[in-house]
C-alpha cells in the first residue's frame, strides 16, 4: 500500500420493479402458499415470511442453489422480505458484501439483488442475475394478469469508495474544480457549485464519447448528487452519480454510486464500462493525492 492509498472496493446491483397495481396483502399471502407460489414463480422456492427461517432459492445460475435467512422482514406491515445468501460466491470480498436478495411489496412490487463483484469476475454473474430478476418479475407480472412489456422495468446500479488521506473539503474541491476533477474523473467535468446548479461530464474514447448532462439534485457538506435525465444508458429512467464524503480520522472515505443502468442483458456495456471508469477514477485520485 503506497502512502496511504487504498484500493476501491465496492459492489452492483439490480433492481426490477412491476407496478402490478395490486392490494400488498394479496401478494403477501401468494409468498405464504408454497404451491401457489411455485406456479407464480416457475420453480420451486423456498420461503418463510418467519424472522430467521432458513430456505433455498434456484436458478440465478444453471445448477446453482444456495441456502439462506432472512435478516429483516416487516410483516406487520407487510413492506418487505430480505434474504442474506450463507457466503457470498460473487464476490472477492464477501466479508465485506454480502449477496442480498429483497423483494418489497407495495402498488409497485420489487425484486433486489446486491453483492455483486465490481471486478471482471462479477460480470457473468450479474448479467445471469439481470436475466433471472427480469424473468422472475415478468413470471409474476403474468401471474396476476398484467402485461410484462408493460409494467416490468428496471435498473441496476454501481457503487465504489476509496479511503484517501485527505480531507473532505479537499477532495470536494477536486471535484468541483474543472481543472483538477480533469485530472481524475474524465476528460471534461464542469459543475456548478450549487444546488439545482447544471453541470457536464463527457468520456472520450476511441469508439466514441459519453457526454452527461443535467442538475445537480443534492449539495451537501457531505454529499453531491448529480442528476442526467438525458439518459444514454437506458432512456426510461434518469442516471445519477452520487458523491459521498465521509471524514475517519486523517482520512475521508469517498464513494461514488451511479443508478440508472438498464437491467436488461444486452444493455449491460454501461455498466461493465462505469464500473472500470468508477474504479480507475477513484484509484487515480488517490493516488494524485498520495503524491503531492
Amino acid at each position: 500500500m503506497t502512502k496511504g492509498f487504498y484500493r476501491p472496493q465496492g459492489q452492483r446491483s439490480i433492481e426490477v420493479a412491476s407496478n402490478l397495481g395490486i392490494l400488498v396483502p394479496t401478494v403477501w399471502e401468494l409468498f405464504g402458499d408454497k404451491a401457489k407460489l411455485a406456479r407464480a414463480w416457475g420453480e420451486d422456492l423456498e420461503i418463510s415470511t418467519i424472522e430467521g427461517c432458513e430456505g433455498q432459492i434456484w436458478g440465478l445460475e444453471p445448477s446453482f442453489s444456495a441456502s439462506w435467512r432472512i435478516e429483516t422482514q416487516e410483516s406487520r406491515q407487510y413492506e418487505s422480505l430480505k434474504a442474506i445468501f450463507e457466503g457470498n460466491p460473487w464476490h472477492h470480498r464477501p466479508d465485506l458484501f454480502e449477496l442480498a436478495v429483497q423483494f418489497e411489496f407495495g402498488e409497485t412490487c420489487k425484486l433486489k439483488l446486491s453483492g455483486f463483484d465490481l471486478t471482471h469476475t462479477g460480470d457473468a454473474p450479474l448479467l445471469s442475475a439481470s436475466s433471472w430478476a427480469y424473468t422472475k418479475m415478468a413470471m409474476l407480472t403474468k401471474f396476476f394478469g398484467k402485461e410484462p412489456e408493460k409494467c416490468v422495468s428496471g435498473t441496476r446500479s454501481i457503487e465504489a469508495s476509496t479511503v484517501i488521506k485527505a480531507t473532505p473539503d479537499t477532495l470536494r474541491s477536486m471535484l468541483l474544480h474543472a481543472d483538477e476533477a480533469v485530472k481524475w474523473l474524465a476528460d471534461m467535468v464542469q459543475i456548478e457549485a450549487r444546488e439545482s446548479g447544471q453541470f457536464q461530464i463527457a468520456w472520450q474514447r476511441p469508439w466514441g464519447n459519453i457526454l452527461l448532462h443535467g442538475v445537480v439534485s443534492e449539495f451537501e457538506s457531505d454529499r453531491i448528487t448529480l442528476v442526467a435525465k438525458d439518459n444514454p444508458f437506458s432512456p426510461a429512467s434518469p442516471l445519477s452519480l452520487k458523491f459521498s464524503f465521509f471524514q475517519e480520522g486523517e482520512n475521508t472515505k469517498l464513494s461514488v454510486a451511479l443508478d440508472g443502468f438498464d437491467v436488461q442483458p444486452w444493455a449491460s456495456f454501461s455498466v461493465l464500462l462505469f464500473s472500470e471508469i468508477a474504479q480507475v477514477s477513484l484509484a487515480g485520485l488517490g493516488l494524485i493525492v498520495s503524491e503531492q
